[in-house]
């Protein structure tokens, strides 16, 4: 008797080809994931993946093997995503991910998105021969695009359709603007991780002023992104994306590094200086320490190039 309950159980939530959550099962878990994100005022992203020209593939591979495609991509979605997303298969050739965690950030989904496109540019091995396909992917996002799962997965599957419109092999938002804003935020990330490499950031020092007497106290640090193809950006905007992208300590530690540099070539070395954006400077060693450590290293480097352009 357990044992046919747990089968029907199996079968009940689960597709039979990919043994993937089916369309109901995914539904249910999106329907916790709604749940928990408006007690947090979070976002949840569905993704709508869909194998490009699978009619054609089916028609030309057969039937057998196309379920062993099917059961192949699927095990391709898995591999690429791990087990932080779920995913399950909902039609034929459809295939659900389940996006949470995301606070309000659009730009994660964006680069899952773009990680499964590249995912498929390697070949899948069909009936022990390589077979390469593309897939199309439509982005939904609660609560702009759906406040339940139908409407969620709805609005996915439309977006899907309009990338496959598009020529495949890519994704789209349901929500025009979000695709915009994903879009931005995806290029910043992207550039950000070659901005150092090509001397893209500039710091600006703006004096401090004692109120009392009027005079200069310190400087404060600002660290701007001069970025050729759009100009200067504020760090209001790329910092969050920073933070998001896990490179905010390497862009902290230049910072740290380059006006330690400044200060001692500038004979700034007296004045007090704040760093602005301090927040950015991660580890274990207090900030006031690591400035220290920074200044007394570029203090003797600059020493030993004044001794090396002395005359003997």
């Amino acid at each position: 008797m357990i044992r046919r309950l747990r089968k029907t159980t199996v079968l009940t939530y689960h597709d039979s080809i990919t043994n993937l959550p089916n369309r109901f099962r995914f539904q249910e878990l999106c329907r916790t994931a709604l749940v928990r994100a408006k007690r947090q005022d979070a976002s949840v992203g569905v993704l709508f993946v869909d194998v490009d020209h699978f009619q054609t593939i089916n028609e030309s591979l057969g039937f057998a093997l196309g379920d062993e495609l099917l059961n192949a991509v699927a095990t391709r979605l898995r591999e690429t995503l791990g087990d932080a997303h779920p995913v399950a298969r909902l039609l034929a050739d459809g295939f659900g991910v389940l996006l949470e965690d995301l606070g309000n950030n659009t730009a994660e989904l964006a680069a899952i998105a773009d990680q499964i496109l590249a995912s498929f540019a390697r070949p899948l091995v069909i009936g022990g021969r390589p077979h390469y396909v593309t897939v199309s992917i439509g982005v939904g996002v609660f609560p702009q695009d759906g406040n339940d799962p139908d409407e969620l997965l709805r609005s996915a599957e439309s977006a899907t359709g309009r990338a496959q419109d598009a020529g495949g092999n890519s994704y789209m938002f349901y929500s025009h603007e979000l695709f915009a804003l994903a879009v931005e935020a995806l290029h910043l990330r992207n550039g950000l991780r070659q901005a150092i490499e090509r001397n893209q950031f500039h710091l600006g020092y703006q004096p401090r002023v004692d109120v009392s007497t009027g005079r200069i106290k310190g400087l404060e640090v600002l660290l701007r992104w001069n970025r050729p193809e759009s100009g200067v950006i504020p760090p209001a905007k790329f910092i969050p994306i920073a933070e998001q992208a896990g490179i905010i300590d390497t862009i902290g530690d230049w910072v740290l590094r380059e006006s330690c540099k400044q200060m001692v070539t500038s004979n700034l070395i007296q004045n007090i200086v704040s760093v602005g954006g301090a927040r950015v400077v991660g580890g274990s060693i207090p900030l006031i320490d690591w400035l220290l450590l920074l200044l007394q290293a570029e203090s003797l480097a600059a020493h030993n190039k004044e001794k090396q352009r002395r005359p003997n």
